[in-house]
């Protein structure tokens, strides 16, 4: 069972939780894209103190097989995370006539991004 836990978390960034770990308030807006995706600027508040990152995922709670994916970008005091920053991060494109619902979270990391200083998650539907 430890082997599995380790396997399983060896990709995790910044898995150990702060003692002063605090919750983000987190709210995004999907963005036209000229490929028929549309890509997301997402805006937080509440960044702990220290944040030197920030590590966002999407999951579509419909399709959770479904790798959306996200990114970590520089946290440099900015409250928003700008549509394009996320390198990883594919668009929702449900099956024509679906909608479905999508989680974003967002994770504050340290300098190292050895530590989450805080974290934060919505939901919302597409289309």
């Amino acid at each position: 069972l430890l082997l599995m836990a380790a396997v399983l978390c060896s990709g995790c960034l910044g898995s150990k939780r702060a003692d002063t770990f605090q919750a983000i308030s987190v709210s995004y807006e999907w963005k036209a894209n000229p490929a028929s995706r549309p890509d997301v600027e997402i805006t937080v508040s509440g960044v702990p103190t220290g944040t030197a990152w920030l590590e966002a995922k999407m999951t579509d709670l419909d399709l959770t097989s479904y790798n959306h994916g996200g990114g970590t970008v520089a946290y440099e005091g900015k409250n928003v995370i700008p549509a394009g920053a996320l390198k990883s991060y594919v668009g929702p494109n449900p099956p024509p006539g679906q909608k479905h619902r999508y989680r974003i979270i967002v994770r504050a990391l340290n300098a190292d991004k050895s530590l989450v200083l805080g974290e934060g998650e919505t939901v919302r539907q597409y289309p």
